[in-house]
């Protein structure tokens, strides 16, 4: 059973939503549409902070790195369905179940770091990262006649390929420690997005909806 099953009625405005009115028979169509306000789920700033990387040797420094400024995008684009959106009926309301693919969201940041040499130079590094293999699951529910609303959004782990400036001079494992600190650091700031604003325009949207199975 797949979505074209499920009969989605909403509002006029509803239509620049497009998640669930058609689009989603689709596995390549993107939530580019999915939301209130285009700029609000298209990117998302990131906060600073501080993250130490230690030194593996008497050859080499404490790297210290301040996260200055970045932001998180790519939501509008790159999150789309994976398979078929599976419908059903619980306790006499519509749920549909989707798995959602978030890869290719892409985290841009700037490192000032010090310390990646026996000199202890200050460096501004830009730092790129983009989520792959990962995936969540979304169930939207409706009782019979009312809105849908989100019951469930749950992503089990966010996979990051952190890739830095080639002006960050690190060995190996110092440059891996770096990759991962970074990747920690995104990660938080992604759930605190996907579970926060993204969470909230996706109920928003759901809530301009009632659908049931025929």
């Amino acid at each position: 059973m797949i979505m074209r099953d499920a009969v989605v009625e909403g509002s006029g405005n509803f239509d620049h939503l497009g998640f669930f009115n058609g689009h989603l028979k689709s596995e390549h169509t993107d939530l580019q549409h999915f939301r209130l306000h285009r700029n609000a789920a298209a990117a998302a700033g990131i906060r600073s902070t501080d993250l130490p990387v230690y030194k593996t040797s008497i050859t080499n420094r404490d790297l210290k790195v301040n996260v200055t400024r970045g932001g998180i995008k790519n939501f509008d684009t790159a999150i789309h369905r994976v398979g078929d959106c599976i419908p059903a009926v619980v306790a006499g309301n519509t749920s549909v179940t989707c798995t959602l693919s978030f890869d290719g969201i892409l985290a841009e940041l700037v490192a000032v770091t010090k310390g990646d040499n026996l000199l202890n130079i200050v460096k501004s590094v830009d730092v790129e990262a983009v989520v792959y293999n990962t995936t969540g699951r979304l169930e939207i529910t409706a009782a019979p006649n009312r809105p849908g609303f989100v019951r469930t959004l749950f992503v089990e782990g966010v996979n990051f390929d952190v890739r830095p400036g080639s002006n960050l001079d690190l060995n190996e494992v110092r440059m891996n420690n770096f990759k991962m600190h970074i990747a920690n650091f995104l990660r938080e700031e992604l759930y605190m997005n996907i579970y926060g604003n993204y969470h909230v325009l996706l109920n928003q949207a759901s809530a301009r909806m009632s659908f049931a199975l025929s």
